[in-house]
């Protein structure tokens, strides 16, 4: 039973601890250098993702402030009256204006004998039928 226990030790004895020890020694010297040079490249990882994420920050900042006064000079009333779109803002001047309901696109009014037939401008299949006279001032009247 002991006997397997003599012959690893003379197997041992023939392998000299100084040797053993110099060889661990040499291994963990290279992995510490090879886990430096990881820590390097990831340093410079992180300083090129520093710099872009910095740049990404101020990119957003400049376009929400662009969107900020984008939505600022483009602040309308809306009222729809009779299924027609009126807007009132900057661009209409501050007046009020009719504007088709479905690609909000200023319209026109085609004057008929029977009344006022307001249709969009671009033709986008839309149109409003005002059957009296003078139908479009009678709106722009109770705005």
């Amino acid at each position: 039973m002991w006997a397997w226990i003599i012959s690893v030790r003379h197997g041992l004895s023939k392998f000299s601890v100084t040797a053993m020890l110099r060889e661990q020694l040499a291994l963990s010297q290279a992995r510490v250098s090879q886990l430096e040079r990881e820590n390097a490249e990831l340093k410079a990882k992180i300083a090129a993702l520093e710099a872009e994420l910095k740049l990404t920050r101020q990119a957003y900042d400049k376009t929400n402030e662009e969107y900020r006064n984008f939505k600022e000079f483009h602040i309308e009333d809306v009222v729809i009256n009779e299924s027609i779109e009126f807007r009132k803002g900057k661009r209409t001047r501050g007046e009020w204006m009719m504007f088709c309901p479905k690609c909000h696109i200023p319209t026109f009014t085609d004057y008929e004998p029977k009344g006022e037939t307001v249709r969009c401008s671009t033709n986008c299949g839309w149109a409003g039928m005002l059957l009296e006279k003078d139908g479009v001032a009678v709106l722009m009247a109770a705005l």
